[in-house]
């Protein structure tokens, strides 16, 4: 039977929103929507600093789309770049996996290969 946890569409949407919520997390920090934001923001700063990195491709992907860095709407602007960077890093994590799954598919023959000449 065929289950939907099993399924890679799943896996890769579980993923999609992983790298969803590491961008969302620094970048609502960094322009708080909601006042209750401003409360803890303070304790937090310095651990999500060192994540606005992630930002990185989603702001490129705004940037060229609009030509300037934001349409003038934040929550069209975080929205671009939380989608549009997560979508990258999903892209990187993908890759990774296949090269992953490639080297490990590997692994055994190397192993039975050296086992057998000695």
């Amino acid at each position: 039977m065929y289950t939907l946890p099993r399924h890679r569409g799943f896996k890769y949407g579980l993923i999609f929103l992983a790298w969803a919520a590491a961008v969302a997390c620094p970048l609502f920090i960094d322009n708080p929507p909601f006042e209750w934001i401003f409360e803890w923001r303070p304790k937090v700063w310095p651990y999500t600093s060192l994540f606005n990195f992630l930002e990185l491709p989603g702001i490129a992907l705004l940037v060229s789309a609009t030509g300037v860095h934001g349409s003038g709407h934040a929550w069209i602007d975080h929205m671009v770049v939380i989608f549009g960077s997560a979508s990258l890093w999903l892209l990187v994590t993908i890759i990774l996996i296949a090269i992953w799954s490639a080297i490990r598919r590997r692994l055994p023959r190397l192993h039975r290969v050296s086992k057998d000449t000695h």
